[in-house]
């Protein structure tokens, strides 16, 4: 064989002894490290995190549940699946033992609760199994403060001389667990009445529903033009009022 014959022979035997190589150190990169950990595919072997919901909001002394699930593409194993607590936050239980399989997912619950004092603002809380994480986005509010809503549907109606309209539901609404009697009157720019007669009516606000009363409406002589009620919800206690308007239009 020829000098140059016999490089060229060289220089294929080192080529393939390169891509030997390569090929061994790929089949021996390490994919997992769970206890018990195997591998269907070492060269792309592995698992993924995740949380449903993503964030939570929480008010101070509440508690939500989020879902945990690792996915496996290729890995199996023994893994234990956390989620860690943060400050004021407290995670239940602390931990899941879960057998992986090296396809499909596992799914474990944990509750996060927020302290009566746990500070206001967001934090991020670390979870999954090891070497395979994610962030569960957690905001901390205060407490809202008790009050309620008042609204009038709908908010305009017809009525001739005399003759009382189509009836206009009141719903008083609670907020933040607001509870108690609301006194409702109204006043108008014109002359008109209400069926009930009285313009004053003491109603109970309740967080267990909705407070619903309806009045007709019915305008008298003096006016042709559009009357606007304002009827006016207070609870005396606290002197907190709400407003809600009606316009009384002519056929």
């Amino acid at each position: 064989m020829s000098t140059q014959g016999q490089c060229q022979s060289n220089r294929r035997l080192r080529i393939l002894w390169m891509l030997l190589t390569f090929v061994a150190l790929i089949g021996c990169t390490p994919d997992c490290n769970g206890p018990n950990c195997s591998s269907t595919n070492s060269s792309y072997s592995f698992l993924v995190s995740s949380v449903n919901p993503t964030g939570l909001s929480l008010q101070q002394g509440d508690s939500a549940q989020v879902t945990m699930r690792v996915t496996s593409y290729g890995v199996a194993g023994n893994y234990t699946m956390t989620l860690a607590g943060g400050n004021g936050l407290t995670v239940s239980p602390a931990s899941h033992a879960v057998t992986i399989p090296s396809s499909g997912y596992v799914e474990r619950v944990f509750t996060v609760t927020a302290s009566e004092s746990a500070p206001l603002g967001n934090q991020n809380l670390v979870g999954g199994v090891q070497g395979y994480t994610t962030t569960l986005a957690v905001s901390v509010v205060g407490e809202a403060t008790p009050d309620f809503t008042f609204t009038a549907n709908p908010g305009a109606v017809t009525s001739a001389i005399y003759e009382y309209s189509t009836p206009v539901a009141f719903t008083l609404t609670s907020v933040g667990g607001f509870s108690g009697d609301v006194v409702v009157d109204w006043t108008a720019n014109g002359e008109v009445g209400s069926d009930p007669g009285s313009s004053e009516v003491t109603h109970s606000v309740s967080p267990a529903a909705p407070t619903v009363f309806n009045l007709r409406l019915v305008r008298y002589p003096g006016t042709d033009q559009p009357i606007t009620m304002t009827f006016t919800a207070t609870h005396v206690a606290s002197n907190t009022s709400r407003t809600a308007t009606v316009t009384l239009n002519l056929p």
